[in-house]
């Protein structure tokens, strides 16, 4: 099966650790993850929860 990768530029390379933003695949299902606002280094906790949801996409 074919799959592709997409890690958008604004936010944090996550190959380093295992995953990526989205993935897709031909076919007819769908399989979406949450994600946690994490700063430039991968990191979520500086400036506590409200930052956190600001950084995460859509936040």
């Amino acid at each position: 099966m074919t799959r592709s990768i997409t890690n958008p530029a604004e936010l944090h390379d996550p190959t380093g650790y295992g995953y990526g933003h989205v993935v897709s695949a031909p076919g007819e299902q769908v399989f979406i993850a949450g994600q946690y606002g994490s700063d430039g280094t991968g990191h979520g906790g500086a400036g506590g929860l409200r930052a956190v949801i600001r950084r995460a996409p859509g936040g």
